[in-house]
């Protein structure tokens, strides 16, 4: 599908991240478009083909499809505004993760003690942040390196 098939039956709206539907159509009425998925993605079946919104509107906002994965910047996988879509490589998609692994004894994502240092020890990825003598402090330092990480939406497409 390309851009202009794509603007012949929907329309995007930066905005709100959301698709309307411009006709009805099959089994469908004129207006929002698509369904929860179970996985927590947004679906959208065009001429019998299922495709998830969030790579729809990198298509409505780039004219291409995605060559990456599309974060969702926030971690809410309803959210498809363009402020909030970024593409980016695998691995980092994987670092912006919101929730807690379960394995975490500390439960703040991206900090652990380093016992060698005695020491909280932070993280994003493999990237070493630095060592601190409280967890607030590394937490502190992760919570800046997320900010300058996962924060670079592709809205300047819209």
């Amino acid at each position: 599908m390309t851009r202009d098939e794509l603007a012949a039956v929907l329309r995007y709206d930066a905005g709100t991240g959301e698709f309307d539907w411009l006709e009805a159509g099959r089994g469908r009425n004129a207006g929002r478009a698509g369904t929860l998925g179970g996985n927590g993605y947004r679906q959208i079946t065009v001429h019998g083909r299922k495709y998830q919104a969030h790579r729809l509107a990198i298509l409505a906002l780039t004219g291409e499809w995605p060559a990456a994965d599309v974060d969702h910047i926030n971690g809410n996988r309803t959210d498809n505004s363009a402020a909030n879509l970024r593409c980016v490589p695998r691995a980092l998609n994987m670092q912006n993760q919101h929730t807690i692994q379960g394995r975490s004894k500390t439960g703040v994502r991206g900090v652990s003690w380093h016992k060698a240092a005695a020491k909280w020890v932070a993280r994003i990825g493999r990237q070493h942040l630095g060592l601190y003598a409280t967890i607030q402090e590394a937490s502190a330092a992760r919570q800046r390196a997320e900010t300058r990480v996962f924060t670079k939406p592709v809205s300047e497409f819209a």
